[in-house]
This record gives C-alpha cells, sequence and structure tokens, in this order.
C-alpha cells in the first residue's frame, strides 16, 4: 500500500470531520431563534434537495477520479475548470478561518487566564501556523490526526442528543408555532454550510486507493450519515433551547444552559460545560485542519496547468508529498479573511456557501453537456445550485454585505491571475 494513498474508511471519515465541524454547534441559536422547532426540518429539506447534486458529483469523481474539480470542467473549458476550482478553493478557506477563530473563542472562555491575555488574533495565527506545520507532513500523519479530532467531536454530538431525548417532551409538538418562508430562506446557508464538504473527497481523489470506487462511496455513506444526525440533532437540541430561547445572545451562551438541565449535582454540570466547550472548539479545530488538508490540493491542481502565479513553486511536492507552497497560500489567505472579518460568523459562513455553491453549479453544468449520467439528474443539480446561488445573495443582503465583498474581491482576483497566466 502506498504510503501516499488513502483507503475508503479514511476517505469517509475525512468527509465527516469536515461536514461535522463546528456548523453544527453554533447554528443552534440562529436556527432555533428563527426557526423553533423546524430548524432539524431544515437539515433534512436541503440534504433531500442537495440529493441530484450528491449523485452528480458521485458520477464526476467516477468517470474523473484523478483530477478534482478542475478535471470535472475542463473538457468544456479549462477556464470554467480554474474557475470551479478556485471559487472552491476561496470558499473553502473562508470557512477554515472561521473554525479557527470558533476554537479561538472556546480556548478564551475556558481558559481565560492563558488565552484570555492574547487578542483573538493572536491566537487565530497560532492555531493556523500549528496546522501549516501539521499539513506538511505525509498523509498517514494527517488521517492519524483526524482520526483524534472526529473522536472528540462525536462526544458533544452523542452526549446532548442522549440530553435531548431524556427531556423529549410530545407535548411540545403540539404548540409549534408556523415559521414564514421567509426564515427558511435565510436560514438556508447557514444550512447549507454544513452540508459542505460531502465533496472532500473529489479534492484528494488522487490521493484515494481505486478512486473511481471508492470516491463516490465516500461521497454517498458520508452524506447519508451527517443527514440522520444533524436531523436528530438539531431536533433534539432546539427542544431543549426554545423555551429560554431569548436568554441566549448566541452559541457560546447555549453549552452552559444544557448543561445546566442535566440530571446531576450542580459541580458536575459546571465540570461537564467545560469539556463540552472543549470538545467543540476542538471539533471546530478538526474541522479546519480537514478542510486545509484536503484543499491544499485544489491550489496544486491549477499550478499543475500553469494557471497560476507561481506555478512552478505550487506544483512542487515535499518529501512527504505534500504540496508545502499551497499550503503557505492557505496560511495567507485565511490570514486575510481573519483580518477583514474579524472571525464574524455570518460573513465567512455565506463567502464559504456561494464559493461552493459556484463550483457545485459548474460541475453541474459539466455533467450535463458532457452527457455522463440522466439529464433529469443534471437538471435537478442545476435547479438545486440555483435556489443555493439566489439563497446566499438574498441572505447577504439581509445580513450585510460583508461575504459579498470577500466573495467578490477573490474572484476578480482570480480572473486576473488566469488571465495574466494564460498570456506567459
Amino acid at each position: 500500500m502506498s504510503s501516499h494513498k488513502i483507503s475508503l474508511k479514511s476517505a469517509i471519515l475525512m468527509n465527516l470531520n469536515i461536514m461535522a465541524g463546528a456548523g453544527i454547534f453554533v447554528n443552534i441559536v440562529d436556527l432555533t431563534r428563527e426557526l423553533g422547532l423546524f430548524g432539524g426540518a431544515l437539515y433534512f429539506a436541503v440534504g433531500l434537495f442537495m440529493f441530484p447534486l450528491i449523485f452528480t458529483f458521485a458520477q464526476l469523481v467516477k468517470v474523473y477520479p484523478e483530477g478534482g474539480f478542475y478535471a470535472f470542467a475542463r473538457p468544456i473549458s479549462p477556464f470554467l475548470g480554474f474557475m470551479s476550482t478556485w471559487t472552491y478553493f476561496f470558499g473553502k478557506l473562508a470557512s477554515a478561518s472561521l473554525l479557527i477563530h470558533v476554537a479561538t473563542t472556546f480556548l478564551q472562555k475556558l481558559f481565560p487566564a492563558i488565552f484570555g491575555t492574547f487578542p483573538a488574533m493572536v491566537i487565530d495565527g497560532a492555531i493556523l501556523a500549528m496546522f501549516m506545520v501539521l499539513n506538511s507532513l505525509n498523509l498517514r500523519i494527517g488521517i492519524l490526526i483526524q482520526n483524534c479530532f472526529f473522536a472528540a467531536k462525536s462526544i458533544p454530538l452523542l452526549l446532548l442528543i442522549g440530553l435531548g431525548i431524556y427531556y423529549f417532551d410530545i407535548n411540545l409538538l403540539e404548540n409549534v408555532e408556523s415559521v414564514s418562508c421567509a426564515n427558511f430562506v435565510m436560514m438556508l446557508p447557514l444550512v447549507l454550510y454544513c452540508f459542505s464538504g460531502f465533496e472532500a473527497a473529489c479534492s484528494i481523489s488522487r490521493n484515494i486507493e481505486n478512486a473511481s470506487k471508492n470516491a463516490p462511496k465516500a461521497i454517498f455513506y458520508s452524506f447519508f450519515s451527517i443527514i440522520v444526525m444533524y436531523v436528530i440533532f438539531q431536533t433534539v437540541v432546539s427542544m431543549m433551547l426554545a423555551p429560554n430561547i431569548a436568554m441566549l445572545a448566541n452559541y457560546a451562551d447555549a453549552f452552559p444552559y444544557l448543561t445546566s438541565l442535566m440530571p446531576v449535582t450542580v459541580w458536575m454540570q459546571t465540570k461537564m460545560a467545560t469539556a463540552i466547550s472543549f470538545f467543540i472548539g476542538f471539533s471546530a479545530m478538526g474541522a479546519a485542519y480537514g478542510l486545509l488538508f484536503s484543499n491544499a490540493w485544489n491550489l496544486y491542481t491549477l499550478a499543475e496547468h500553469g494557471h497560476i502565479i507561481g506555478a512552478k513553486k505550487l506544483a512542487v511536492l515535499n518529501r512527504h508529498g505534500i504540496p508545502l507552497y499551497a499550503v503557505l497560500v492557505e496560511g495567507l489567505i485565511c490570514s486575510v479573511y481573519l483580518l477583514l472579518s474579524g472571525g464574524s460568523k455570518i460573513p465567512l459562513q455565506q463567502t464559504a456557501t456561494l464559493g461552493c455553491t459556484i463550483t457545485y453549479t459548474i460541475s453541474s453544468i459539466a455533467f450535463l453537456m458532457l452527457a455522463l449520467g440522466s439529464k433529469s439528474t443534471g437538471f435537478m443539480s442545476l435547479l438545486t445550485c440555483t435556489g443555493f446561488i439566489v439563497a446566499c445573495v438574498l441572505s447577504a443582503i439581509k445580513y450585510n454585505f460583508i461575504s459579498l465583498y470577500l466573495f467578490g474581491i477573490m474572484f476578480v482576483f482570480g480572473l486576473g491571475m488566469y488571465f495574466s497566466c494564460s498570456k506567459t
């Protein structure tokens, strides 16, 4: 077995590690406030709506197991291949930046004597630097680290689901208030953000054993597993939060409140609150690590085809078979995101969602034009993408335009880079 190849199990784990990151935890208050007990239903609806997209990507990676997003669109146009990969690359880095900042927030809250004396941006930078060092090592070490992260994030998920089942009250379902469609549309990008990551296997398909067979399986198994977990988790947590949602400002307030409901002593509740917050912060770090771990290969692919500045350097692998300079570029872009956004949750989530949705759209167009499967699946996939783009724009308009500015800056920079490199 090559040290530069990973198994199906490892590919599934990586997808789950990226999808089941901090998003599911940081959304609980916003979804409960806006949608009440229907937050879990939105996860189910979005997952159902994404089924055609899942089948589209599974077929694409089966046909093009070695090239990722660039290979999907390149037969139509190298430019579309570039834009698909570039928007995904910088969109995912917005997500990684958010996850790193979420981890910092929990560290400062849990250990104020140690981390409270440093500005959040300094801690963000230290975590980012640590991940860049770890991601310069070989794939086997990377998978081992992801195993640890995934085990840690499973603890708060299972514990809070168990607590929600313990407090389950059928009477709450009888008093559910109606929710406007506008609320669902505004919350849709936050939920879609939690599903993005199912396609991570495409980014590193060249590193998966028997990729034409195992990469599609990794997509299917991870996506369908995560739907079940998200629906159950958000529904039972909303039932516990709903009676006192007005008292909770954000996700950081939610977990001490939830642990106060545990049928144990106050001392144990305090300890459990600390433990859960720690594991959630660790979960955010794990998802960020997984994103940076897989996403560097997207920049490497663009460098292979000479579409970016410094392509020769970025296409070099170190002795561990890792594109080291691509990892360094990831760190630079994440630093810019954190400085411009201050780690604000919604702009970074929206930027990440919009970037990924553009990639989904281009890939769906490629699926249709190359006649790789059922036309109805392709058209439904394209319809899904259109709906998500509209929701992203409407959400950005409602909250602020920072996400559109961030996306626009990176998009225009990519255009300039592509056409500049095409002339040389």
